[in-house]
């Protein structure tokens, strides 16, 4: 009865169809969990141990670093001592202004008089140059400095800077919401150096703006000291130019020169009076001959006195125009004078008050309190620490079990195998607790309780219930791979099946790297390929141990082409006159990815049984096996989970081992 026989058809399995690509994509948040359950105690040794590193960090490692602040107060718009305009104006007190101070105390320029102040350059917990060489400090002495022209300048350059970069690293400020307050945290090792770092910053941001407005006012005064004298000089020679000017011409007045144009004016009405005499005189002339030399006369004196008036007008007006060119002239020196000397005089009064000014300058902030030493150290924050140690310790070890899980190319689970290839488990056989081969027999005499023989009797209800109308007869016993336990297998299972009081023959159908002859130290030398040549009879070859109540016919390692041979009628033959001597043939073939001798001799067969190592034999492995016995027509009747770990599988629900192994 071959695997072709119809009757057998619905003891096989065919592989389920895959999932569609949306299902694939799906997470499958309960697996996720189920994985992460299985891998609690990974993931409790991991955070144990980070937790263990973060305690030991905080406790043996870490410094302890003590933090102090003090509090400033801004006031804007202070009453003035005098009532005097200030240079620097005071501070308004609005929202850029705030950000702008604290930019102020945060500025590396403000830091820098607190380092030189307090002289932390020489303080190797702000000066890390001082502490002592390590590998770090070497290297970066290798490759971040470079040669320069001054050595021992740019040094204490770069160390002013390191320094104050480290003290900027120690410090934070803040401002109180809603409030014109400023506090400033300093953090040191040391926890007097610490209060006395804040007040240092405290007290050096309210000089400078002391400093800021003294030099401020000292500028101004120098600047307008400077002004005032140039204006001074400004309006002495505006006034000497209208002295000179005075000296130099006439006396003129706005009176006189309104004199000047009366008379010129009193001209003008003469010669119209004149003129209006010639013209009659004239007309007379014209129309009387007597008394006319008299006349003419008085003609030529009223034309005389008429050119001694038109002269004298133009004489005056010469002078009237001389004298109004003179007097805007004056006008103009005399206001420039007097704009000079309204100049000089502002800011001969500014350079007074501003003057006054000097020593008396206020700061825009006060000092609200000063730095409490601290008693304890706020730093390391141990139960913080041990805390997100400990959290990111469970974390990581959930990555390392979900990556390893991801990363993991075997099977581990019933689900896992079954969903791959699409075939029952039928039995799960734990490792069998014997180091030789020869000891196998013993143990399978010996244990009848335990928890491999019980897998193996699982194995054999499940088999035999796979099709319980026809059980099937020949058993193929196969793997992908070399040493996943397939031999054992073959041999326990036909001892078991002995054990139902039916006739058994284990076949040893692996004629290439035959094992059977480490079980069975007394084997004929007449084996299967004898047999198969008609080189020998069959009961010459089968053997009979002592031990167990099975028949061996074992295939001894041989030169033959073992293809050849399992493809011959003389092998359908043989195991065709086996099945009328026996119950069961259990045949024990060579693995299916190593030679093509198991896809010819499970043509043969009744049911296969396809061996797999728990946690070891890949996913490609036992797919290519597949692939290769499906394009030979042949399906398999189940699989066997081979030398599966008992504590391993109870996190995935198959606990009990003891008890009930190998229940499927």
């Amino acid at each position: 009865m071959t695997v072709s026989d119809p009757r057998h058809r619905q003891a096989f399995y065919a592989p389920s169809q895959g999932a569609s690509e949306l299902d694939r994509e799906e997470i499958n948040f309960g697996a996720i969990l189920a994985t992460l359950w299985r891998g609690k105690w990974i993931i409790a040794l991991i955070g144990a141990l980070v937790t263990t590193i973060g305690g030991y960090y905080a406790i043996g490692i870490a410094t302890p670093v003590y933090r102090a602040s003090s509090v400033i107060i801004l006031e804007p718009n202070q009453e003035q001592i005098v009532d005097l305009q200030s240079v620097a104006a005071g501070l308004s007190g609005d929202t850029s202004e705030i950000n702008s101070e604290l930019e102020v105390l945060r500025s590396r320029g403000l830091m820098g008089k607190v380092v030189q102040e307090l002289n932390l350059i020489s303080d190797p917990e702000f000066n890390r140059s001082l502490a002592p060489a390590n590998w770090l400090t070497r290297v970066k002495h290798l490759f971040l400095l470079r040669p320069d022209s001054n050595p021992a300048k740019t040094d204490l350059r770069r160390a002013e800077d390191r320094v104050v970069s480290a003290l900027l690293s120690q410090v934070s400020v803040s401002n109180i919401r809603a409030s014109l307050v400023f506090r400033i945290t300093a953090s040191s090792t040391d926890p007097e150096k610490s209060a006395g770092i804040a007040d240092a910053i405290a007290e050096a941001y309210v000089a400078d703006q002391v400093t800021v407005k003294r030099e401020a006012t000292r500028e101004a005064t120098a600047w307008l000291s400077a002004q005032v004298e140039e204006l001074e000089q400004t309006l002495q020679d505006a006034e000497s130019k209208v002295a000179n000017f005075n000296a130099n011409t006439e006396l003129i007045s706005t009176n006189a020169l309104r004199l000047l144009e009366r008379q010129a004016k009193e001209l003008r009405e003469r010669i119209v009076a004149a003129a209006d005499a010639k013209t009659k005189l004239t007309a007379a002339v014209n129309h009387e001959t007597a008394e006319l030399t008299e006349k003419q006369q008085d003609l030529t004196r009223i034309n005389r006195q008429l050119a001694s008036l038109r002269a004298s007008e133009q004489d005056l007006m010469r002078q009237i125009s001389a004298q109004n060119q003179d007097l805007i002239t004056l006008q103009q020196l005399t206001r420039e004078a007097e704009a000079s000397r309204v100049l000089y005089e502002y800011f001969l009064a500014r350079f007074n008050e501003t003057a006054a000014q000097q020593g008396i300058q206020q700061a825009d902030s006060r000092i609200l309190s000063r730095a409490v030493i601290p008693l304890r150290s706020s730093e390391p924050r141990t139960l913080r620490i041990l805390t997100l140690s400990g959290l990111a310790g469970l974390v990581l070890g959930a990555l390392i079990v979900l990556l390893r899980e991801r990363l993991r190319n075997s099977f581990q689970t019933l689900q896992d195998i079954e969903a791959t290839t699409g075939y029952p488990v039928l039995g799960q056989v734990p490792a069998l607790a014997i180091r030789t081969r020869p000891k196998l027999l013993a143990s399978l005499i010996e244990n009848q309780t335990s928890a491999a023989a019980e897998a193996i009797r699982n194995l054999r209800t499940s088999l035999l219930l796979s099709d319980p109308d026809h059980p099937p007869q020949v058993l193929v016993s196969t793997s992908a791979m070399p040493g996943e336990g397939k031999t054992t297998h073959a041999l326990a299972l036909a001892h078991s099946l002995s054990g139902l009081n039916r006739r058994v023959l284990l076949l040893g159908a692996d004629i290439r790297a035959s094992t059977l002859p480490e079980y069975f130290r007394e084997l004929p030398e007449t084996d299967l390929v004898s047999v198969l040549l008609n080189q020998a009879c069959l009961e010459d070859a089968i053997y009979h141990p002592r031990e167990l109540e099975i028949d061996v016919l074992s295939g001894a390692s041989s030169m033959h082409n073992a293809p050849d041979l399992f493809a011959t009628d003389a092998f359908a033959n043989l195991i065709e006159t086996l099945r009328d001597r026996y119950d069961h043939i259990v045949i024990d073939t060579p693995p299916v990815l190593a030679v093509p001798d198991a896809r010819l001799i499970a043509r043969s067969a009744d049911a296969i049984l396809f061996t797999v190592h728990w946690n070891k034999t890949s996913q490609a492995q036992v797919n290519e096996a597949l692939r290769l016995l499906h394009s030979a027509g042949q399906r398999i009747t189940g699989l066997v989970f081979a030398r599966v770990s008992p504590g391993a599988l109870r996190p995935y629900g198959y606990g009990a081992y003891s008890k009930y192994a190998g229940a499927v």
